[in-house]
Parts: structure tokens; sequence; C-alpha cells
């Protein structure tokens, strides 16, 4: 089955990840895959915000990784 990685707002969770080619929603073809794609994000953002260019990291628990069905 495939996956995809929601983020959670204020109004609930969303999937907000999309191909910059396409606009198509991104989609893995594992739950290993999805995570090791959201934790190389969440390791990008540390870098981001230890090097100033963010006001704060993103956190693995704003993140949840979905089955599409």
């Amino acid at each position: 089955m495939p996956f995809i990685v929601e983020q959670e707002f204020i109004y609930g969770w969303e999937n907000v990840w999309h191909n910059g080619e396409t606009g198509e929603p991104t989609v893995y073809e594992t739950k290993e895959q999805a995570q090791a794609e959201l934790d190389e994000f969440i390791s990008d953002t540390e870098q981001d915000y230890r090097e100033g260019n963010l006001e704060e990291p993103y956190l693995h628990d704003e993140f949840r990784i979905v089955e599409v069905l």
C-alpha cells in the first residue's frame, strides 16, 4: 500500500508534500520510505534553524504517515 506524509494544522491534518514538477501529492511505496524522507526533512530544518534561516525547526510530532487506501 502507498503512504503519504501529513502535517497537522489548527483545522486538522493535511498532505502538503507535492511533486514540484507535476503538483501531484508525493506518495511513497513503503512506510519506511516515507519515514526516511520525513526524517531527512526534519534534519534539514534543524540545520536551517542552527544556521539562522528558520525561527524554529519542524518537529516529528507535527507530522504523521498515513496509508493511502
